[in-house]
């Protein structure tokens, strides 16, 4: 987790030091006023604001502490000499007056006090100078009073894992982010907190301790390939077959080799055992990963193949031993096995086919006859099969002609050709399909020509995807058309390329981390060509990384603001959106602006109410928090005007 950066707490109060000159010119005019008045105990206390605003903060200290008995209950001066000790780096006398401060009602007024930063201030001073302990428990404090300051809760948890107290740390951290769920390094660092916890108890073999921490990982990072390893591995040690077969396929692919070799083994014998207990899906679910890779091994896919055998799956159990006797012709189970499955399959195929008889879908029919003559080629109930095919075959291609015919006749040839075709699906080299079909295309010439020059037309003039609409109802209409599919390949061919030129685009855009116009790209280049993988790919993790960007951006924001900063907030939202534009940046943008203007006018009416007092320094700094505030804004400037007139009057 990075370091938090050391602020100073007086430049978060008066916004700005006054410049030297300007402060060394104050402090010789209270020493000579003081000179003339020595028992004026108020010039003293501001020739100690004069000292510290020049930086002499063991002088001020003086000053302070010498009129402090007479006003112990201003909130200013105790807030005063808690920035003195604060920049002396004595964090426990600074958190005395502080406390008192607030005590004196500083608390009631943030834009002039603000307490927060100061508190945070001494936290910092406590973790510089070694005293851990003491910053949590102040952390601790400060969280529970104010429960909205979220960055207390995640500077607390990282000081509590730093000091070892990593339960405590898990509680305060998941406190974090039920409120930040953003926060990925947060989630990343209590994760890997827990992780490395049961790591070592599973080094030191202490299985229920590494379980429950590693379980207790889980709810930072779902499915962590590394935790629902070591969990799989730790059932697999206690015989939970089952849990291993749910939990290790669903990560295998994402582990590294050497691991990947453990798992592929642990998955194996898995699978064996849970076969063994008769659990035959279990086994099943085991070997899933094993079976599906690139090049299975011939001793997966034999194992499979006999659970195939034994869940009535006999077809996908011969393929698989097909695929076993391929790589190892003298496997043993396969050759025992193929049998049986062969069996099982050629019933199953002809089942099907009369089902498929049943409801008339003969091109169903006609493809698990053809599986089933690899298998048993001369049965007499397939070829009774064949024999019912052929007449139902000849039927249904009679009766689409027929259709075709009566269309023709009525001139609607397109629709004619269209019904034709249905019959050409059943009966392909039916020659008398064949004249009716040449026939239909010859009465379609001129659309067919029609077509063919509008998609040539376009082309020419690089409207690639019209054209490409215009050539495919041509070949719709006449399959054989030379140069309607001529056309349509030089268009794919080009549409590919240019497709290809946008993934570069995208790939090139995406080194440099301009991700909106890596975005542009890809999508350009799925435009061109939708089923292009690269640019799917490309654009998958353009997105992902523009969410990260944007969460990024708004987890930063919230700490800003969750600490105060306002401005320093509406700066990175503002930043954030022209990256990346979402509306969750539009939306947290305008509440800070909101909340900006809301503050501006407070301070505003606390200026306003200096001025009456003639409390003129305090006016200046309550302006120069206006300003910052919003400096396009015109109140600044008659904020300004009042001041400067008042000042002319006293």
């Amino acid at each position: 987790m990075k370091r938090l950066l050391f602020f100073c707490a007086l430049i978060l109060l008066f916004g700005s030091v006054l410049p030297c000159t300007a402060a060394t010119a104050q402090v010789d005019l209270y020493r000579k006023a003081l000179t003339a008045d020595p028992q004026n105990q108020t010039l003293r206390y501001h020739l100690g604001v004069a000292l510290l605003n020049q930086g002499e903060d063991r002088q001020a200290l003086s000053a302070f502490r010498r009129v402090y008995s007479q006003r112990a209950d201003d909130p200013e001066i105790n807030f005063n000499l808690a920035l003195v000790y604060s920049r002396l780096e004595d964090p426990d006398s600074a958190l005395i007056y502080l406390d008192q401060a607030r005590a004196s009602g500083a608390g009631n007024q943030p834009e002039i006090y603000p307490l927060q930063n100061v508190y945070f201030n001494l936290v910092l001073l406590y973790e510089q100078s070694g005293q851990l302990g003491d910053a949590v428990s102040l952390l601790q404090r400060l969280s529970s009073e104010n429960p909205s300051h979220l960055e207390y809760l995640r500077v607390l948890g990282d000081y509590q894992l730093r000091l070892g107290r990593i339960d405590e740390a898990i509680g305060t951290l998941g406190r974090y982010l039920q409120k930040m769920p953003e926060d990925n390094e947060v989630r990343e660092y209590a994760f890997a907190a827990l992780f490395n916890r049961g790591l070592a108890a599973y080094e030191k073999r202490k299985t229920a301790v590494a379980r429950s921490e590693f379980s207790r990982a889980l709810q930072f990072v779902d499915k962590s390939p590394l935790v629902f390893y070591y969990l799989a591995v730790l059932d697999y040690q206690e015989e939970k077959y089952l849990q291993v077969a749910g939990r290790l396929p669903q990560i295998f692919a994402a582990l590294g080799d050497d691991l990947k070799s453990s798992a592929r083994s642990i998955l194996y014998n898995t699978a064996l055992s849970l076969k063994r207990q008769g659990d035959y899906e279990g086994a099943q679910r085991a070997l899933l990963p094993l079976s599906s890779a690139v090049r299975p091994r011939a001793k997966d896919l034999a194992l499979l193949a006999g659970i195939q055998l034994q869940l009535g799956e006999n077809s996908q159990a011969r393929q698989n031993y097909l695929r076993v006797l391929r790589e190892d012709p003298g496997h043993v189970a396969a050759v025992n096995g193929i049998q049986a499955a062969e069996k099982g399959a050629f019933n199953e195929i002809m089942d099907a086919a009369g089902s498929a008889f049943a409801t008339e879908k003969l091109t169903a029919v006609r493809g698990y006859l053809e599986q089933a003559a690899e298998i048993y080629p001369e049965d007499n109930r397939l070829r009774i099969y064949q024999a019912r095919l052929s007449r139902a075959t000849r039927q249904g291609w009679l009766r689409f002609q027929r259709q075709a015919e009566q269309f023709e006749e009525q001139q609607r040839y397109a629709d004619a050709l269209a019904v034709l075709r249905k019959g050409l699906r059943l009966a392909p080299q039916e020659s008398r399909l064949l004249r009716q079909e040449a026939r239909l295309v010859k009465h379609l010439s001129a659309r067919i020509e029609e077509l063919y020059r509008q998609g040539r037309d376009l082309y020419t003039r690089g409207e690639l995807h019209s054209a490409r609409a215009r050539l495919d109802q041509l070949v719709a209409l006449s399959p054989t058309h030379q140069g309607g599919k001529d056309y349509l390949l030089r268009i794919d061919q080009q549409l590919q390329r240019e497709a290809q030129q946008f993934v570069d685009a995208g790939e090139f855009a995406l080194e440099r981390a301009n991700l909106l116009e890596a975005r542009r790209a890809f999508t350009r280049a799925l435009r061109a060509w939708p089923g292009e993988a690269a640019a799917i790919e490309g654009l998958k993790r353009t997105e992902q990384m523009l969410a990260s960007r944007v969460a990024e951006t708004l987890v930063q924001a919230r700490r800003a603001r969750s600490e105060g900063r306002l401005s320093a907030a509406r700066k990175l939202l503002s930043a954030g959106q022209q990256k990346w534009p979402a509306d969750a940046l539009d939306r947290e943008l305008a509440e800070i602006e909101s909340e900006l203007r809301r503050r501006q006018k407070s301070i505003a009416l606390l200026a306003r109410a200096a001025i009456r007092k003639q409390q003129f320094v305090q006016a200046t700094q309550l302006l120069a928090q206006v300003r910052r505030l919003s400096p396009e804004s015109g109140i600044p400037a008659v904020i300004g005007a009042e001041l400067k007139a008042a000042r002319s009057r006293a």
